[in-house]
């Protein structure tokens, strides 16, 4: 299989794809590639038309222990909040001005997924040897997640963002 992170068949990236080292941030798999490479790698399959959701979930069958499937929700939530902030979870966290991951935590895994595979397609760009983020100066205003936001409240119009944060905190909750 060839290495390179942005010359692989739908097919290889499926496969790659599939092993804990771009999910599960708790095991030595992990460590094989940086961050960045991971998410240049997603987005390689995302933008030669890939469905996301259908590796996570295959990834989650092959899984059933929940461990592995509450890693699937942050580690997709990382990898968003790196794309549109240009730093991981924990630094955006401590900028409680923005709540941008109390807001994205509300969503559904489809909602999630959709998000992440929009930024993917929207804000990496690929280039030959390395690949760039395009780090949008308001994230709060982004367009993408205002609307799945709104479709969202559209059909949960009840939901409280505090409870969902909560929930999405629990050592019990997985979306998978």
């Amino acid at each position: 299989m060839n290495t390179y992170p942005f010359d692989l068949t739908l097919k290889e990236y499926k496969g790659v794809l599939k092993s804990k080292e771009y999910w599960d941030s708790g095991c030595a798999e992990w460590n094989f590639s940086p961050f960045d490479r991971k998410i240049a790698r997603i987005a390689g399959f995302v933008q030669k038309g890939g469905n996301l959701m259908e590796v996570l979930d295959s990834y989650a069958e092959d899984h059933p222990d929940w461990g592995y499937r509450r890693f699937l929700q942050d580690k997709v939530l990382d990898y968003t909040l790196r794309i549109m902030r240009g730093k991981k979870w924990n630094d955006v966290i401590m900028e409680t001005k923005n709540y941008i991951d109390a807001r994205i935590m509300c969503f559904t895994k489809e909602e999630l997924v959709e998000l992440f595979t929009e930024e993917l397609k929207r804000d990496v760009i690929i280039y030959d040897d390395h690949c760039e983020f395009i780090v949008d100066s308001e994230p709060i205003n982004d367009d993408i997640l205002e609307e799945i936001e709104r479709r969202h409240k559209l059909a949960h119009p009840k939901e409280s963002i505090k409870k969902k944060v909560q929930e999405w905190s629990s050592v019990d909750y997985s979306l998978w």
